[in-house]
């Protein structure tokens, strides 16, 4: 329920149901309250307009009085919103510096309040007059969508879509393709040949060649073996015993050119070397041949007869002087029976020489020229076993002097536990025994 206040009786009029008019907006002399002439005296005392009177014939009924009312204040509230949205539009304006739109917060600059964004309005508020605008951060460009792989493995990227029939893609031949230049086969006597199945012959002048040894086969290829400075140890550490001290009692020789240690030396007798910081030649020590690994000799691998592949000297070697010494990997004699049945099941030749007791040189792929040294029942050199520091080392030696460009050999003196797989000898001495093993008594 709603009350009006009657001008012309002062009372209240109470309203039950209230329907808005559809009348023209109301001017303000039309809304103005009924004077009276006392009310017009007072108005021009005061230079005040003249309100507008009522007569009997202009009364307005309450309901549109009260519509109109409604309608102008309603009017009202869209013009203050519509100033509000003014002023703010006004206010926040684009940066004056930057020329940016979007800040946090706006602040006071050069023209006025609200003119700079957030970031110029601290800047200027800091230098008061700033010669450059700081421009803004570029925005990271974004980033392309990357293109999906094709996955080749797939069978759906392997298969070939067809639309002419299932064989036709075998048939289909480009129309402008150039034929390719192809020789006519042979006829006559030459399409005889070419169909009659003969067997395979070398043409004349490769088998004439192979006639007169121009050319080498595969047996005369050099056996490949990689060469070592020292022993390897497969399936244990070597012994290094540093307080063992074999010292001899050899004087330090006082002249220039002497060398100490000679034949002599306790050592050399006992085929032991001697410890350089122990030994009393010190320097001038000439028993420690293994330990700076000399060569004095030139050797050279050559093809034999009979024999396979041999060793022979470019020099001369004198009675006594130490050739090469023997080298490969030591390894215990069950891996050397599990390597004869696996590694060299299909090898002739084998390079093995006996270390210690249950201990075996290997020296079929790895080490010295020594391995080529064939065996002879009248031999030229020999192998002596001396120690150093817990360890073996097995060097040939000539037996007597060696002229140059001789054949080196020593006697392998082996026991076979098989008599039929004796090898046979082609030593070609005066003393050869026939075979290849210990001598007989």
């Amino acid at each position: 329920m709603v009350h009006i206040l009657d001008h012309e009786t002062d009372t209240l009029v109470s309203l039950i149901d209230y329907k808005p008019l559809s009348s023209p907006i109301p001017t303000t002399e039309s809304l103005s309250p009924p004077t009276t002439e006392e009310d017009d005296e007072d108005d021009d005392a005061l230079n005040i307009p003249k309100r507008r009177k009522l007569n009997s014939t202009q009364q307005v009924d309450d309901d549109q009085l009260f519509s109109l009312a409604i309608s102008k204040i309603n009017l009202n509230e869209k013009n203050i919103e519509k100033d509000n949205k003014l002023d703010t539009k006004k206010e926040d304006g684009p940066c004056t510096e930057c020329k940016t739109i979007d800040t946090p917060q706006w602040r006071r600059g050069p023209q006025g309040y609200r003119t700079l964004c957030n970031a110029c309005g601290l800047r200027w508020a800091k230098q008061k007059n700033p010669d450059e605008a700081r421009p803004l951060k570029k925005t990271a460009p974004k980033k392309a969508t990357p293109t999906p792989k094709k996955m080749s493995h797939l069978l759906f990227h392997r298969k070939e879509f067809i639309s002419h029939g299932l064989y036709s893609v075998e048939n289909r031949q480009g129309t402008n393709k150039p034929t390719r230049f192809e020789l006519p086969l042979p006829i006559h006597q030459g399409e005889s040949t070419l169909l009659t199945i003969k067997e395979f012959e070398l043409p004349p002048f490769i088998w004439q060649e192979r006639e007169l040894n121009l050319i080498k086969s595969l047996k005369d290829k050099r056996p490949v073996f990689t060469k070592i400075r020292s022993n390897l140890f497969v399936e244990r550490k070597p012994k290094l015993c540093p307080d063992e001290r074999n010292v001899c009692h050899c004087k330090e020789p006082t002249g220039e050119n002497e060398v100490g240690c000679g034949d002599d030396c306790i050592n050399r007798l006992l085929f032991y070397e001697c410890d350089p910081k122990h030994c009393p030649c010190g320097p001038k020590c000439s028993n420690n041949r293994f330990q700076k690994k000399q060569r004095k000799y030139k050797l050279e691998v050559f093809k034999t007869d009979q024999r396979g592949w041999g060793l022979r000297t470019l020099e001369d070697i004198k009675k006594g002087a130490f050739v090469i010494e023997y080298r490969g990997e030591i390894i215990s004699q069950k891996l050397c029976e599990e390597r004869m049945c696996t590694d060299y099941v299909n090898e002739n030749n084998f390079y093995f020489l006996e270390y210690s007791k249950g201990e075996v040189i290997d020296a079929c792929t790895k080490g010295t020229e020594a391995r080529f040294i064939n065996h002879s029942c009248d031999p030229n050199c020999h192998i002596e076993k001396w120690s150093y520091r817990g360890e073996a080392h097995f060097g040939v030696f000539a037996s007597k002097d060696i002229p140059a460009y001789s054949e080196l050999s020593y006697d392998y003196n082996f026991s076979t536990f098989n008599v039929e797989n004796e090898q046979m000898c082609h030593c070609g001495s005066e003393s050869c025994r026939g075979t290849i093993g210990k001598k007989k008594k």
